[in-house]
């Protein structure tokens, strides 16, 4: 009885894989022809992929990535229609995307399978046809990336992009000549990564899941140690928490790693900046940024605006007409006038910049002068009020 159970159960088994191995059939044969119908063939492939006696079964997989294959060379065959038609490149970017995808898998069954059976000898089944096909839509992958994000689905942008940046890398083009990392191509998709993961980062961070923001941001400095941007999010995230020592150590280590990236010193500039006894650092630091990068509006501004910051320290000092002390009155009025002063400069410096000027940076610019005009009220300084009132409210009128 025992034995007939066993027959019975091994024929079940083989009729299962009998039916998956006819839906195969059928799938191909529905992706094929003039009419084909690339949705039933994907509907009942995947009927045989979720079958346990196929689920693993490299023609299966193989196949699966044929249909989408076959749906990229359908929409490109328009152009040889009479009369031609213009090929869906949403379609065509897509299914090559979708091919890689599958093929990826059924490469990596088909290794496991040319060593497991004796009757293939370690030989690939699939391999070359997999890599040559791939290698003729590799351009389309990047435009299924921009479809994506330009639909506003950044995650999935981000993914393929990330997918595209790792292709020369994958096992399944390991060693094949014509595939080269450093092709345009290749490093397209890496910025496009690296941007659609900002705005990922930025997406998670609006959505106040701060845990998860700083886990994106330390896992991509991971993977682009060289690239500032990454850094200077993990360093927001220690800020927030309260770890400003924690921070400057690293950006000490990425300056020695990196002297030339303006961004470092720019970013340790303005955390020296916060406290008074780090100041003569951070005015070190944003003259560093600037020699490096002159003509860049946002150190300027910055730089402007830390002046300002730091003429705020002495301003109540320099209003207070009741101080006692001469000397030290003169010394803090003398260094809220040169600091003011060169807040004016270099502000000034960043709208003439960009047209027209940022309502901001003008506010700010505003403010300065609001303040001269307080200092020399206190000091009955008329002629010196009057400019500085002046200036205050054509710059208001110009916001």
């Amino acid at each position: 009885m025992k034995k007939f159970a066993i027959c019975v159960a091994m024929l079940v088994s083989a009729a299962s894989v009998f039916s998956q191995a006819e839906k195969i059939k059928e799938a191909k044969k529905l992706a094929g022809g003039e009419t084909p119908d690339f949705a039933k063939a994907i509907s009942t492939i995947n009927e045989a992929l979720q079958n346990p006696a196929t689920a693993n079964d490299v023609e299966a997989w193989y196949t699966k990535g044929l249909i989408y294959s076959k749906q990229f060379d359908f929409e490109a065959d328009k152009r040889f229609q009479v009369p031609p038609q213009t090929p869906d490149v949403n379609i065509q970017s897509e299914a090559a995307y979708n091919a890689y995808k599958t093929w990826l898998i059924a490469d990596s069954l088909d290794v496991i399978e040319s060593q497991n059976n004796p009757k293939r000898k370690g030989k690939l089944k699939y391999h070359n046809d997999i890599v040559k096909k791939v290698y003729a839509n590799k351009d389309y992958l990047n435009n299924y990336g921009a479809i994506l994000f330009q639909n506003g689905k950044a995650v999935e942008a981000n993914k393929v992009f990330a997918d595209v940046a790792a292709l020369p890398e994958t096992k399944l083009f390991k060693g094949y000549e014509k595939l080269n990392p450093n092709d345009s191509l290749f490093i397209n998709a890496r910025d496009n990564y690296k941007l659609t993961l900002r705005n990922v980062y930025n997406d998670v961070l609006s959505n106040g899941d701060t845990a998860k923001a700083e886990k994106i941001a330390i896992d991509a400095n991971k993977k682009y140690p060289e690239d500032p941007t990454f850094l200077t999010l993990t360093l927001q995230h220690d800020l927030w928490a309260g770890r400003s020592e924690q921070a400057k150590t690293k950006l000490d280590k990425a300056i020695q790693m990196n002297p030339n990236s303006f961004v470092y010193y720019l970013v340790r500039a303005n955390i020296n900046g916060l406290t008074a006894k780090t100041r003569p650092a951070a005015d070190a630091d944003y003259k560093k940024a600037l020699s490096m990068n002159p003509e860049s509006y946002d150190i300027t501004y910055a730089y402007g605006d830390y002046k300002k910051m730091v003429g705020d320290d002495h301003y109540e000092e320099a209003i207070n007409v009741e101080r006692k002390d001469p000397a030290k009155a003169k010394a803090e009025r003398e260094q809220f006038v040169a600091n003011y002063n060169e807040a004016i400069n270099y502000i000034e410096k960043a709208r003439a910049m960009k047209s027209p000027a940022d309502p901001g940076l003008l506010d700010n610019l505003a403010k300065v002068y609001a303040k001269l005009r307080s200092y020399y009220y206190s000091i009955k300084d008329n002629a010196n009020f009057n400019k500085y009132d002046k200036l205050m409210k054509d710059t208001r009128a110009a916001m």
